[in-house]
Parts: C-alpha cells; structure tokens; sequence
C-alpha cells in the first residue's frame, strides 16, 4: 500500500511539473488560463502536505518501510527540488538562457513581436528593441494565457544594457552576454509620466536573482 501510494504521488508530482511548465501544447496560446494557475497553486500545496506525511509516516512505521517506497519518495523530492531550482533560482535560468541561446538569437534575428512563443527553454511574450537595434529585449510570461508576464527580459548585449525609463529596472548579467532585467511595475508606470525619464540610461544592477526578484515583488 505505501508503495502504491508513493508511485502515486510521484506520478503526480511528475503531472504538476509538466503542467506548469512552458511545454504544454497550449503554453503559447493567449487564451487567460489564470484559473489553471489558482488551481495548479492550491495543488501544489496539497502535493508538499501529501509528500511530508509519507515521509513521517515512513519515519514513525519501521514495519512498513520498503525499498521501493523510499525510492520513489526519494525520487519525487529530488524532482521537486531540481524542477524548483530550474525554475526559481539564478543557477536555473544560467541553464535555462544557456540552452536557449540559439532560439533566442533566432527570434531577435526576426525582429520586433508580439507573438508569444517557446524559444528554447523560455516563453516570450515580446521581443523589443528599446534602445539599440542590437539590443533585443525578451520579455517573459507563465504559461497561463494573457496577463501572465511576470516582470522579467532577458537581454543580449556584450556591454550592460540601458533601458528607458532605467529607475524602475535592475539587471544583473547571468552569463556571457545575457542579462537579466527586472521591472518595477509601479515605478514603471509612475516613470512614464516624466519624459525626460524616457531617455536610455543604464540600470543599477541586482547583486543577485533573489534581490532582483525582490526588486519586482515590490512592485
């Protein structure tokens, strides 16, 4: 029985992981999925209650631990852990921009969009070019429908990038020419009241992917 119970959860846990990410077949589709995002939310947290009592009750219950029980339990943590660090931290988006950097760069060849879509390892909601016609900007999105940007672009550019209205971003450089920059949407917004703020300058930059975030949720 724990062993069912355990293959069930990692099945599970492999569904939630693939539902949230950006390769679902309607990842690119505008249509506002938000809902999707509530559910697969209060899912989540169902799921770590659901792994954290099988994990005490394999602790408490030496009669009935199994072997392939503790694999699979040890599976579905390590899955969660690489699929949140991949997701979430700054060592994952290295890995993420890396293995998109051929998509990314054959989507700015293309010039500006508006068409959202994968590039590699990421979704792009838009790609501008507010300062230089050798400086795309990508911004991203969740794979939820319209209204799901989450205040990011990565940006290709050998020397670090400016950007108009540069007092509501910060940018941190993930590796080689590629930037991170995060967007404070209410400066953002307050800022496109001044002019004179429209003029391209350089960003302070984020000393890391956690304050550069923090930087956004404050927004």
């Amino acid at each position: 029985m724990a062993t069912a119970r355990a293959a069930v959860l990692f099945a599970c846990v492999a569904a939630w992981m693939w539902l949230w990410s950006i390769h679902t077949p309607w990842a690119a589709d505008l249509t506002p999925r938000l809902w999707l995002y509530d559910v697969l939310s209060y899912a989540r947290v169902l799921l770590v209650a659901w792994l954290l009592a099988e994990v005490a009750l394999w602790c408490w219950h030496p009669s009935k631990r199994r072997g392939l029980a503790l694999l699979l339990l040890g599976g579905t943590i390590l899955a969660g852990i690489a699929g949140w660090a991949y997701a979430q931290t700054g060592l994952g988006w290295r890995l993420r921009v890396l293995a998109s950097a051929p998509a990314l760069d054959a989507l700015a060849a293309r010039g500006a969009s508006d068409l959202r879509q994968r590039a590699g390892q990421v979704l792009v909601d838009t790609v501008r070019f507010p300062c230089s016609a050798g400086t795309p900007w990508f911004w991203l999105g969740r794979p939820h429908g319209a209204g799901s940007g989450i205040n990011l672009a990565l940006v290709s550019s050998d020397s670090t990038p400016r950007a108009p209205f540069a007092g509501a971003f910060r940018i941190r450089r993930i590796d080689g020419r590629w930037w991170m920059a995060y967007q404070h949407g209410a400066r953002y917004h307050a800022l496109q009241g001044n002019p004179a703020a429209a003029a391209c300058s350089t960003s302070a930059e984020a000393p890391s992917h956690r304050a550069g975030m923090a930087f956004v949720e404050a927004g």
